[in-house]
Formats: structure tokens, sequence, C-alpha cells
């Protein structure tokens, strides 16, 4: 069985190599018409070109979430939204941003005191945005995001709950209430808001393709797994190691043994020292039957 993940800067280099796994495809984006968003930016601009400059940066770093796991493209986002509080104190987007991206460092951190340093800036990063916009979409689902990275699933799914109802549509938040429901043990929650069929807008890629494969894997409903992940490449996302593991256990519970073979020596080949107890342990907290069940599958190969 493969082993942990070592500790050190080894394992987050490792990390970064894991954030393909949720790399979105440009199909899923539904872009707000241009005019929509020229009134948009044109009403920002009369209040303060600061402003306007501010939500540019949040929106441009907001595209970025994705993927997940890779840490570089996340401390690249960080300073970003940090710009873009600066610029304008009094916008929510930079503080939501910031939430989003201190999480999931601290979700990939593997030291405890800075891991618990990086949930307290997101904390209080997370009261200022919903003080400044408490029915703000964003704010709220950032914050889901937060509770589930800290273990605070109850709460987590309360603020990721009442984001999908303040947003519908917007993919971004969609997205971070699928993640979080991951997280928070809540796949039927992370299916229905990454649901292939769900209308999305906002800019940039979101990763709803993926988030239902990992919510299908939960549910048992093997072959949409299959059918999620073979279909990324073809929709702009590239095969990962989690992708690959993910489709390996499918194929498993499937009982398509040469195929699930198949894949697992497509993942040693790439990714040979690939961290599958860390990688399960991370996505699967409060899971314990669905990280038995997945290590389990790779034993036999």
């Amino acid at each position: 069985m493969r082993g942990l993940l070592l500790v050190g800067l080894g394992g987050v280099a490792m990390i970064v190599m894991l954030g393909m796994w949720l790399r979105p495809g440009n199909d899923e984006a539904g872009q707000p018409s241009n005019t929509t968003r020229q009134a948009e930016r044109a009403a920002l601009g009369q209040q303060s070109l600061a402003r306007l400059q501010a939500a540019n940066l949040a929106d441009q770093a907001r595209g970025m979430f994705f993927p997940v796991f890779d840490v570089k493209r996340q401390q690249i986002a960080l300073g970003m939204f940090q710009h873009s509080t600066e610029l304008d104190p009094a916008l929510p987007d930079g503080y939501a941003g910031m939430v989003q991206v201190l999480a999931t460092l601290a979700l990939l951190s593997q030291d405890e005191g800075t891991r618990e340093d990086l949930l307290r800036q997101a904390s209080q990063m997370s009261g200022t945005a919903l003080e400044l916009s408490p029915s703000g979409a964003w704010a709220n689902a950032s914050n889901g995001w937060r509770l589930a990275v800290s273990g605070d699933a109850d709460e987590a799914l309360k603020y990721a709950r009442l984001s999908a109802e303040l947003a519908p549509e917007d993919g971004h938040v969609l997205d971070l209430v699928g993640i979080a429901a991951l997280i928070a043990n809540e796949p039927e929650l992370a299916a229905e808001v990454s649901n292939p069929s769900r209308v999305r807008s906002g800019s940039g890629r979101f990763g709803a393709r993926n988030i239902w494969g990992v919510s299908q894997l939960v549910l048992g409903n093997y072959e949409n797994v299959v059918d999620a992940f073979q279909g990324a490449p073809a929709a702009g996302a590239p095969v990962s190691g989690p992708s690959l593991l993910f489709q390996a256990v499918a194929h498993d519970q499937l009982g398509n043994f040469d195929e699930a073979q198949r894949l697992v020596d497509e993942l040693d080949a790439t990714w040979p020292d690939f961290p599958s107890e860390f990688l399960v342990q991370r996505i699967f907290p409060g899971d314990a039957d669905m990280r038995k069940k997945i290590l389990e599958s790779l034993a036999k190969y």
C-alpha cells in the first residue's frame, strides 16, 4: 500500500502536483452578458475608480481557485485578494477571497501550528467579509468552506446551503458549496450543486465536473464517476493523479479489474510517490468507510 506523504518541503511539492485533481473544463462556465458586466463595472466606477480596480482584481483571482490543491496558485491568488482589500478596504470581495485561500492552505498544511494560524487568519477575514456583506453569497460560501476545513461540519453546511440559496447560479459560489459539502460528508449536497445540468454563471472556469465525480463516488454511482473523469480531458482538464485514483476505484467497484489495473499502473508510472492515504484523509475526514473502500481497492493492485 502506498505510504503516507513525507513531512516537510517534499510533502508540499507533492501537494502542488495534486492540484490538477479538481481542474475544471472550459465547457462549464456560463458568462454573464457583456452588457450586464459593463453596467456593473460602470456602476462601481461611478462610486470609485479604486473600488472598480479592487473588484476587477478580486474577480480575476476568484477564477484562479481551481485547481484547489495547487499551493503556488493559491499563494498568487492570496496576494491578489490582499491587494484588493488594500485598494478598497470597504469592498467585501477581497476578504471573502482571502478566507477561501487561507482555509485551503490550512487544509494542505501538515504543521499543526501553521494550520491553526491560517485558520485563525481565515476566521478574522471571514468576520470582516460578513460584517461588510452579511447577505453576500461569496462571504457566506467562503465561511462555509472555512468551517468545513476547521472540522465544524454542521455550521459549514448551514452557511453552504444559505449561500446556494443566495446565489443559485453563481458557479464560483456553487463550487465552494460543493467542496465544503464533500469535506463535511454531505455528498448529496455536493451532487446537487455540481450536477452537470445545473445552470452556472460567472467568469473563469469552474470545478463542478470533478466535484460531481467525487460526489458520485461517495454515493456509489460508479458509472457516473467514470463518465465525469473520462470527460475531463475533452473539456480541457488534464489527466491527474486524483482523477486516475477515483477512476480506478470506480472501475474496481464495477468489476472492471483490468481497467482498474491499467489506471493504477498509469498512476504509479506518472506519480510513483503518489500519497494516496494523505489525499484520501484530506478529502474524506469524516467518512472512514469511504477511506477504507478507496485504500482497499488500491491495495488489490
